[in-house]
């Protein structure tokens, strides 16, 4: 009997013992086990109350965008001012061919430009008598009507000089009228190739015609402008710029000496208009 008691207590004792670890490893596995699936144990936040101030960073408002003042209207820039006299004569300059002084060029006739002093434009005056009324003070004409100039006075623009004019065989070389192109020079320029109608339209230009004194024109005579200029300095820049324009303007050529005075005398002047009186 006690042997039974014995073996039983010890029988006992192990399932015991088993219970006992078994009930360790259950204390330290089963919690886990159902912690994985419960919601986190940590505190909750608190609310926050409705009146208390947001916990975020305070955003300072944008102040309101400045309305830009309307901006002074931009002035247009001025024109460019127009060129002077000279300043366009000396761009005519540049498109004046230089003469080819070997080039062959038949003997000038002064018959080659036709009649002197016709009335080209048909108003019933002579070219001569045209530009005396333009170029004379005080004048006084013929009372029988037959269009021409009995006296006047003429402010040489050559000299400076007065010279009284009175129509007569022996007074009226007193004032003469100058091509300011002389037609021999222009022939030599180029003009011995066109035509007889364009020779004559040229030597009765008025634009390209000056009364002078009478003395200063023969002085002159087929002169280039490296060869002459006129005495009163004060009329070279309006000289050579009726000169370049009238050159350029009819298609001739200049010497290569004529063109370097020409732009020598131009690009010294200011705004000084051409010689020839308007009309």
């Amino acid at each position: 009997m006690s042997g039974f008691l014995r073996s039983g207590f010890g029988l006992l004792s192990i399932v015991a013992l088993l219970l006992s670890v078994v009930a360790l490893v259950g204390s330290l596995v089963l919690p886990r086990m159902l912690g994985a699936g419960q919601p986190s144990s940590s505190p909750a936040a608190e609310p926050v109350a409705s009146g208390s101030p947001s916990s975020s960073p305070s955003v300072t408002p944008s102040e309101p965008a400045s309305t830009p003042s309307p901006s002074a209207p931009v002035e247009a820039a001025p024109p460019p001012a127009p060129p002077t006299a000279a300043e366009g004569a000396l761009q005519a300059l540049a498109t004046i061919p230089v003469t080819d002084a070997s080039a062959w060029v038949p003997d000038y006739r002064r018959a080659e430009f036709g009649d002197a002093w016709i009335d080209v434009d048909g108003n019933g005056c002579s070219q001569r008598q045209d530009v005396l009324m333009r170029d004379l003070d005080q004048i006084v004409m013929f009372a029988d009507g037959s269009c021409r100039v009995q006296t006047g006075v003429l402010d040489d623009p050559y000299t400076g000089v007065l010279v009284p004019f009175q129509h007569g065989e022996q007074t009226s070389q007193a004032v003469q009228i100058d091509h300011l192109v002389p037609l021999a020079l222009a022939w030599r320029s180029g003009a011995w190739a066109w035509s007889p109608e364009q020779r004559v339209q040229f030597a009765n230009d008025t634009s390209l015609l000056l009364a002078v004194e009478g003395g200063i024109n023969q002085s002159r005579s087929d002169s280039d402008l490296a060869e002459w200029l006129p005495p009163e300095a004060d009329a070279r820049c309006g000289f050579v710029i009726t000169i370049v324009e009238g050159v350029a303007r009819y298609g001739l050529s200049m010497t290569a000496a004529s063109h370097a005075t020409a732009e020598a005398v131009l690009t010294g002047c200011g705004d000084e208009p051409g010689i020839v009186p308007a009309d």
